[in-house]
C-alpha cells in the first residue's frame, strides 16, 4: 500500500509541475495576444489617420470645386447681363422703369447663384471635415487602447503566476503528505 501511496503522491508531483508549465505558458501567451491586439490598434490608428488625411483633403477639394462654379455662373450671367443692356442699349432704351429692374434682377440672381454655389460647397466641406474629426477622434482611441493593452501585458508575470501554480499545488500536496505522515 505504501508502494502505490508514494506513486499517488508522485503522480500528483508530476501533475502539479505540468499544471506549472501550462500556467507559465498559458500567461505568455495571454502577453503575446495582448501586444498582437495592441499592434491591431496601432494599426487602426495609423489608417484612421490616413482618413482623416483624406477628408481634409477632400473638403479643400470641394471648396475649390465650388469656387470654380460660383465663379462660371458669375461669368455666365454677367455675360447675360451685359447681353441685356447690349440689346436694350440697341433698341433705344436706356434709362428707368422696367429695363433698370431687370438689370437689377440679373444682377441679384447672379449674386443668389453664386452665394448658393458657395453655401452648399462650404457645408459639403464641412460635412468632410467632421468626418476627418471622427477619423481623429479613432485613431487618438486606438491609441489609448493599444497603451492600455501593452500595460497589462506588461504588468502580467508568467514566473509569478508560475509560482503561485506551485505554492497552491505544493500546499495542497503537502497537506496531502503530512496527512500520510500522521497515519503511518
Amino acid at each position: 500500500m505504501t508502494l502505490l501511496a508514494d506513486a499517488g503522491q508522485g503522480a500528483q508531483l508530476g501533475g502539479m509541475l505540468l499544471q506549472a508549465i501550462g500556467t507559465y505558458y498559458g500567461v505568455r501567451s495571454q502577453q503575446r495576444g495582448l501586444r498582437g491586439a495592441a499592434m491591431s490598434a496601432e494599426f487602426d490608428a495609423s489608417l484612421a489617420d490616413l482618413n482623416a488625411r483624406s477628408a481634409e483633403a477632400q473638403a479643400n477639394d470641394i471648396l475649390r470645386a465650388g469656387e470654380d462654379r460660383a465663379a462660371l455662373v458669375s461669368m455666365q450671367r454677367g455675360q447675360l447681363e451685359a447681353s441685356e443692356r447690349t440689346a436694350q442699349g440697341a433698341s433705344g432704351f436706356t434709362g428707368g422703369g422696367s429695363a433698370a429692374e431687370v438689370q437689377a434682377s440679373l444682377a441679384l440672381a447672379r449674386r443668389l447663384d453664386t452665394h448658393g454655389i458657395r453655401l452648399e460647397s462650404i457645408m459639403q466641406a464641412n460635412e468632410a471635415r467632421m468626418q476627418g474629426v471622427n477619423f481623429r477622434n479613432r485613431a487618438a482611441l486606438s491609441r489609448v487602447s493599444a497603451a492600455n493593452l501593452r500595460s497589462t501585458s506588461g504588468t502580467m508575470s508568467a514566473w509569478g503566476s508560475t509560482l503561485t501554480s506551485l505554492l497552491g499545488s505544493g500546499s495542497t500536496l503537502s497537506q496531502q503528505w503530512a496527512q500520510k505522515e500522521a497515519r503511518g
